[in-house]
């Protein structure tokens, strides 16, 4: 009897900026409240012999929404383009400012194994944020990070790919590639001890 699979939780999300030909150094962003991602692209239907012949499906990637405790300024600088005056020691956002692509890597859990996800080509939106007043109790306010993933190309046996998602879990085959997961970012195509095509 196959197993019910679950999925609960999300915690571990990291980032590494992405440029041509790799990724930087990893971050972390703690603090992960929630995430959301829904699929872009369309699916057209030909139709022949009256009825449905042929379907095709364009993948656009993923547009989501982050929502965090609050950004640190190592986030700030690395994905969202703001600097750092060494003079007045403000961390600034110029209107001028783009954002940085990047690898984005978390961790859901579930009831028979964990699961590592990455999704590749994000560019994250200026940042949503609500400020409240406190109350009789105090309830954190949190930032809203939207996001779209359009994927990174990627050399897999030979031929090169486009890769908008890729996950691993805890299970004995991955074993290397989960435990390598957030200290060098996951390429497809490449060995999981970062050694390879």
């Amino acid at each position: 009897m196959a197993n019910k699979l679950v999925r609960f939780g999300l915690k571990n999300v990291h980032y590494a900026p992405e440029d041509e030909d790799d990724f930087g150094a990893i971050g972390q962003l703690l603090g992960a409240v929630q995430m959301t991602t829904s699929p872009e692209g369309d699916s057209n239907t030909f139709y022949a012999d009256d009825g449905a012949y042929f379907v095709t499906e364009t993948n656009n990637g993923y547009s989501g929404t982050l929502e965090v405790a609050a950004t640190d300024d190592a986030f700030l600088t690395a994905v969202l383009g703001y600097a750092k005056d060494a003079t007045s020691g403000l961390t600034y956002e110029a209107t001028d400012a783009q954002p940085t692509p990047v690898a984005l890597m978390f961790e859901i859990d579930g009831n028979v194994e964990r699961q590592r996800v990455a999704l590749y080509g994000v560019t994250f939106s200026r940042i949503e944020t609500e400020n409240n007043t406190k109350a009789d109790s105090t309830e954190p306010d949190t930032v809203s990070l939207n996001f779209n993933a359009i994927g990174k190309e990627f050399t897999i046996g030979g031929s090169k790919h486009t890769v908008v998602k890729a996950h691993c879990t805890d299970s004995e085959e991955q074993h290397d590639a989960y435990d390598n997961f957030f200290t060098k970012v996951p390429k497809p195509g490449t060995a999981a001890t970062g050694v390879g095509a």
